[in-house]
């Protein structure tokens, strides 16, 4: 069974505010189960994956240490459903700026073909 659907990813930093202040681990571990749990909430589940992605910020600050969520999504089939994508979007990168203090988040849509073996 082939299915469309839409992947969905945010980048942010896990190791500097939007204000070049250090995030303690501790604090953006707690920070992160709070978006994790909200990208549960709004889709229904997610991937994660944290790397060392690395660059350079408008304040001029060399950020290393980033995390990636993925989330999958069947193809929207109307506006109404394109609006709900589009807020729920929103709504989890706000998550994202409150939670690490992070001025931007970078949201990735790309569509994909599953194919369900």
């Amino acid at each position: 069974m082939k299915t469309n659907s839409i992947k969905i990813e945010f980048v942010f930093g896990l190791e500097k505010t939007g204000h070049n202040a250090t995030i303690a681990y501790r604090d953006s571990c707690g920070a992160l189960r709070e978006i994790l749990r909200a990208a549960i909430t709004l889709f229904g589940g997610y991937s994660y994956s944290e790397g060392r992605g690395a660059w350079v910020n408008a304040g001029d600050v060399f950020i290393e240490r980033c995390g990636t969520l993925s989330i999958v999504q069947p193809q929207t089939k109307s506006a109404t459903e394109d609006d709900n994508l589009r807020a729920s979007i929103t709504a989890l990168a706000d998550v994202v700026k409150v939670k690490l203090s992070q001025r931007a988040v970078v949201v990735n849509t790309s569509p994909i073909n599953s194919q369900l073996l």
